[in-house]
């Protein structure tokens, strides 16, 4: 099984396949990012709050006996149960999940909104 998305959705749905099939699922974790970051924390960053939690993808799959991936979905080839990464990698799977969530757009031009999403978060790795 392969779950693109390191997001909420995408740890969610590899938790549920461990829960379910336990170790006869073999499952990959494919995300464009290194670390899982927990986004509705971040409106609490420009109040001098809490950083937002972040991390490592990598571990986190491997502690719940998945294989992480690092790349970005490209394309998804059902017919021959494959995906396409950019750069040329190219994923097989038995069964797709895509858990990608949505793109962050700025409500107003001129102003900062929250998250900003140009710049990168404040590193909290643990």
């Amino acid at each position: 099984m392969l779950i693109a998305g390191g997001g909420v959705a995408g740890m969610e749905a590899m938790l549920a396949v461990r829960d379910l099939a336990g170790e006869r699922a073999e499952v990959t974790l494919l995300d464009a990012e290194t670390d899982f970051l927990y986004k509705p924390l971040l409106v609490e960053e420009p109040f001098g709050l809490d950083l937002a939690e972040q991390h490592a993808l990598e571990p986190a799959a491997k502690e719940l006996g998945a294989r992480f991936v690092q790349g970005r979905l490209a394309r998804v080839r059902p017919e021959n149960h494959q995906v396409d990464l950019q750069g040329g990698d190219i994923l097989p799977y038995d069964y797709l999940v895509v858990c990608l969530g949505g793109r962050h757009v700025p409500a107003y031009h001129g102003v900062t909104t929250f998250p900003d999403m140009r710049r990168p978060p404040r590193q909290t790795t643990r």
